[in-house]
């Protein structure tokens, strides 16, 4: 698949590509709010989206995964940990004040690109007997 055709990690693969992939329409409607001088509102879309996976999406796929018999769990490596607290934080220094702008829109796709340029030199996605 993929993976193996790219040689990325499962990992970038599950956290960079498949979020945009899955969300494209409501990126789209938060490109469209803010390009209407609408910040709030796109900001609003995305913490929302952000909520929904965080809340539903992920707790329902391990209970999906037990019910297949596969193991899955929510036990986060440290890095992981660590991308999730600096991406907290991120949103908390843009939603705080209630007001958007520019800078805070650099911030938020700095962070998503810091995140992807994370995973894609973390390797834990293929091994290097897979690779050969």
């Amino acid at each position: 698949g993929l993976v193996e055709t790219w040689g990325v990690s499962h990992a970038f693969v599950g956290v960079v590509l498949l979020p945009l992939v899955v969300n494209v329409f409501e990126h789209m409607s938060a490109i469209q709010l803010a390009c209407a001088d609408k910040a709030g509102s796109a900001i609003a879309v995305a913490v929302g989206s952000a909520a929904q996976v965080t809340l539903l999406v992920s707790p329902a796929s391990i209970f999906v995964a037990w019910s297949l018999g596969q193991p899955l769990s929510l036990d986060f490596h440290p890095l992981a940990l660590a991308i999730l607290l600096m991406s907290v934080l991120t949103v908390l220094s843009v939603i705080l004040d209630g007001k958007a702008n520019w800078l805070e829109g650099f911030m938020l796709m700095l962070t998503y690109c810091l995140v992807a340029v994370l995973y894609w030199y973390t390797p834990g996605g293929t091994s290097e007997a897979e690779k050969a």
